[in-house]
């Protein structure tokens, strides 16, 4: 026996618009949920390239102490206190400018990578005891760099809360 023509049915076009108008919706919420990983992974990577910069200002500061326990010259130019006193920050240079430039620049140490990065370096000695042998407790604090008129950095963190991406990093060293 033969179909009627009328009794076949098929997709019409109001069905399909309502399918794909679903199927945008959900991208749209997939595809906010991909911006939103964008972004925490740009401020992860902020915090672990400020980390990584911290830790490698306490490996020089660890090498030059070495260096004077044992009576040996030191590195010229790299503005560490030879005689530090508690409270005592130095701050490492944002740009070529700065008198400490040479050695913790890329010509020297390469912990400043370049100039104006998206983050100011600086340290902080307080004495401490670990056990009964006197310490250095130095702080490493890298903080993104205030975005100000005339002193843009290359490049800057991105996210809403880049501002908050301050790295304290605190080791000991024997004084």
């Amino acid at each position: 026996m033969r179909e009627r023509p009328g009794k076949k049915r098929g997709t019409s076009l109001i069905e399909v618009l309502v399918a794909l108008t679903i199927v945008a919706i959900l991208m749209a919420g997939i595809l906010q949920m991909y911006a939103l990983a964008l972004m925490t992974d740009f401020g992860s990577a902020g915090r672990t390239e400020m980390t990584f910069k911290a830790q490698q200002v306490v490996e020089i500061l660890r090498w030059v102490a070495v260096l004077r326990q044992n009576s040996q010259p030191g590195p010229s130019g790299t503005g560490i206190p030879t005689s530090p006193t508690a409270g005592q920050v130095v701050n490492l240079p944002w740009d070529a400018t700065g008198a400490t430039y040479p050695f913790w620049g890329p010509a020297g140490a390469n912990v400043v990578e370049g100039e104006k990065l998206p983050y100011q370096l600086s340290y902080s000695y307080q004495s401490g005891l670990s056990g009964t042998t006197a310490v250095w407790i130095i702080t490493v604090t890298a903080m993104p760099k205030i975005v100000t008129s005339g002193t843009v950095p290359i490049r800057l963190y991105l996210g809403n809360a880049s501002a908050n991406k301050r790295i304290d990093y605190v080791a000991q060293i024997p004084q």
